[in-house]
């Protein structure tokens, strides 16, 4: 409804303006005779406007918006602004950015549902600032109202690339990771970071700084730790969880020198049926890289080699075949996901099993006698034949207690010796 005056004759009259509308007044000076309007003198006027601001509604920028590796514009979400009388009320976007990039602009900087398009890596703040207009000029009388809304397009997180596997013997000193260095994309920041995986029994191993690609940590010999080097990108300390994270491992083995290997004491039997029990001194693992004992056996005999019950076990059984020795190498390693490591050098220690085989009767042969002989007898006896690898041997002695010089063998150990 239009405003009136209080008293239009009254230059100091007051006059109602709902807010948000402006109202023009012409105040016009006139002669006036017995209540008519004197028309011969011409008339003067002036015009006087009042401004009644509304004051501005609270801005809303809409939410904060976040992608991955986006390439199409981002829909802004503003409030629109809704006058209140006729006096423009309107909203304007700003942009705040402090990248590298080139600064993005808006679609329309007056249209709540603007458009902008942000670089991947990037992030721009956006500020939705409502003021009231007239003529084009901004009003000072209402303060404006502002609200803020932040675009995050987050890169694609570069491949994780945690260096290769490392591994040394007995050390005591920091191993230096190597991982490739995360290099950000744009104004949002790109983050490695390491994570560590230990299931051993000593005290875990930390990191010197967990974001740094070529950080060091310490591996007590023995133990072996994985290490996950994982990139994100991060806003506000905050990780994004738009962009997948990308992971790498990488293991760091650090075996322990290998114990001085013992296989036992040697041993020997006779004409045993019943297998032998090894004694090999047991290893014990100084940390969660598992050290083992592995017998070997080495024969060379005509029969079939000779077993072990298991291999790994110290106290294993083996059977020998009477007449054989055989000869068993117990052989100390560091082991990993079934293979012998090579970094830490192999001890070993070897055990000679003998079983003997009982002694066949011997046969010397039949007693000889001749009258006058001047050549030599020859001996008679039957010969010895070993049973297997280890030597059975027949072996002359002369008996004699007459008073010539005593006579002796061509070979003590020939069986038909003279």
């Amino acid at each position: 409804t239009a405003p009136t005056v209080s008293d239009i004759h009254d230059p100091k009259a007051t006059i109602t303006v709902t807010p948000g509308d402006q109202v023009q007044l012409t105040w016009t000076v006139t002669s006036i005779v017995n209540g008519v309007v004197n028309t011969k003198c011409p008339a003067t006027t002036d015009v006087v406007t009042i401004y009644n601001f509304a004051a501005n509604p609270a801005a809303n920028a809409g939410a904060d918006q976040e992608d991955c590796g986006r390439t199409t514009a981002f829909t802004l979400d503003a409030t629109p602004v809704v006058s209140t009388g006729n006096i423009q009320q309107i909203g304007t976007w700003t942009v705040q950015y402090t990248g590298a990039n080139t600064a993005p602009t808006v679609s329309d900087i007056h249209d709540p549902k603007a458009t902008i398009t942000v670089t991947p890596g990037d992030q721009v703040q956006l500020t939705w600032t409502v003021t009231s207009i007239v003529n084009g000029v901004v009003n000072t009388k209402c303060p404006a109202t502002t609200d803020v809304v932040t675009i995050y397009n987050y890169a694609a997180n570069p491949a994780a690339n945690a260096g290769a596997d490392q591994e040394d013997c007995g050390r005591t000193t920091a191993f230096t990771l190597d991982a490739t260095p995360v290099v950000s994309t744009g104004n949002i920041q790109q983050i490695g970071t390491w994570t560590v995986q230990y299931t051993g029994a000593n005290t875990a191993p930390t990191v010197s700084d967990i974001h740094d690609p070529k950080a060091t940590i310490t591996v007590t010999p023995g133990d072996q730790v994985q290490l996950t080097w994982t990139v994100t990108s991060i806003v506000n300390g905050v990780v994004n969880t738009k962009c997948p994270a990308t992971t790498d491992v990488v293991t760091i083995y650090n075996y322990a020198a290998n114990p001085a290997a013992n296989a036992g004491a040697d041993q020997e039997d006779c004409g045993r049926t019943t297998a032998f029990t090894l004694d090999a001194t047991p290893v014990v693992s100084t940390g969660n890289i598992q050290q083992i004992g592995t017998w070997t056996v080495q024969y060379t005999g005509a029969n079939s080699a000779p077993t072990v019950s298991d291999i790994h076990d110290p106290k294993a059984t083996i059977t020998v075949t009477p007449g054989d020795q055989v000869q068993l190498t117990w052989t100390v390693t560091s082991i990993v996901n079934g293979v012998v490591n090579t970094k830490c050098p192999a001890t070993t220690d070897v055990v000679t099993i003998y079983n003997y085989a009982a002694n066949p009767a011997a046969n010397a042969g039949a007693d000889q006698e001749d009258c006058g002989r001047t050549t030599a007898f020859t001996l008679d006896a039957t010969p010895v034949v070993s049973t297997g690898n280890i030597q059975q041997i027949g072996t002359w002695t002369v008996q004699y207690t007459g008073a010539n010089t005593a006579p002796t063998v061509s070979d003590i150990h020939d069986p038909k010796a003279t």
